[in-house]
């Protein structure tokens, strides 16, 4: 049985400050994580930023929201940016991703968007139905590439 665990902005930084989130097989945040999470000046104090899944009482995966919202001539609309997923191999197959991914919907009134993901995730997404696929417009994407010796000044001694 798939139990799912929420923390909030102080529940998180509970959670990494009393190093509890190291007493797994894997970690299910980082310190510098959930530190931006928690700084995250568009989430409020009650959103949901990490779910963890617990299968048989052990950790099984965990997920990361990222909040985030449009404001639309005065009306923010909240969503989350789904910022990670994760499940441990033991535990594939036993519905845990299935499980994150609707607590995360349920958390932000189905609007959870998820970007640029791999092949298989994309599978995993199309195959439980409750998310929407859209397709990105055709175009061309640039990436701007700069020589970081010249644009930041190198350390100083001392």
């Amino acid at each position: 049985m798939i139990q799912l665990k929420i923390f909030n902005k102080q529940e998180l930084e509970k959670f990494v400050s009393s190093g509890e989130f190291k007493q797994y097989d894997f970690l299910p945040i980082t310190e510098h994580r959930a530190l931006s999470h928690i700084h995250n000046p568009k989430a409020t104090s009650e959103q949901t930023l990490l779910i963890l899944a617990f299968y048989e009482g052990r950790l099984a995966g965990y997920m990361g929201c990222l909040p985030d919202y449009f404001d639309i001539e005065g009306t923010k609309i909240r969503f989350a940016w789904l910022s990670t997923l994760y499940v441990s191999d033991e535990f594939r197959g036993k519905k845990v991703a299935k499980a994150l991914l609707q607590k995360a919907l349920d958390e932000y009134d189905n609007k959870v968007i998820m970007a640029e993901f791999t092949k298989e995730a994309e599978i995993f997404f199309n195959h439980i139905g409750s998310v929407e696929n859209i397709f990105p417009k055709n175009g061309k994407r640039y990436y701007f590439r700069a020589d970081t010796a010249t644009v930041f000044s190198g350390k100083k001694n001392g």
